[in-house]
């Protein structure tokens, strides 16, 4: 009987597994086919309710590497727009600490060769701050996993309008 029980208890944490598996692929291919539909370099603006986010509170180098294995589909850097520097690494967390606030973001998805996912940062943030972004950019890593055919990444920029 205690193997029954065992047995059960397996199967109903793998259910949840696979559900959660299941939301983060469905998650990537509604990323995938915006990126698909704007492409690369274009500003464009979406309305996101609040999401609350896990952060990995560590010093941040020059040069790092996260992945969805460890974190999931929804990962990311979070920017200091004064500085332009990484300030955390969040990942997508039902009870995390760190709440992303709802409301109107200015967006743009670029394409990049690994190890340069933060270089045009500047032009970036400069052409958010011209349709009112302010506050944190948020470095969204969660296609990084998926190489265009030239070898490069896709990523996605965001920050809050009128933070």
């Amino acid at each position: 009987m205690n193997r029954l029980n065992s047995c059960g208890k397996n199967a109903w944490l793998w259910m949840k597994l696979l559900e959660k598996r299941k939301c983060e692929l469905d998650f990537f291919i509604k990323r995938i086919n915006e990126f698909i539909k704007i492409g690369a370099g274009t500003v464009f603006f979406e309305t996101n309710e609040a999401k609350r986010y896990g952060i990995i509170d560590q010093k941040l180098k020059k040069h790092f590497v996260v992945n969805s294995i460890e974190l999931g589909m929804q990962y990311g850097v979070i920017i200091d727009e004064e500085k332009l520097k990484p300030a955390a690494i969040f990942y997508r967390d039902d009870a995390g600490e760190f709440i992303k606030e709802a409301g109107e973001y200015v967006c743009m998805f670029q394409t990049l060769e690994d190890g340069r996912m933060l270089e045009n940062l500047a032009e970036t943030a400069a052409a958010f701050q011209k349709f009112g972004g302010s506050g944190f950019i948020y470095h969204e890593d969660y296609a990084n996993t998926i190489p265009e055919a030239n070898g490069k990444r896709v990523i996605k920029l965001l920050q809050k309008i009128g933070a």
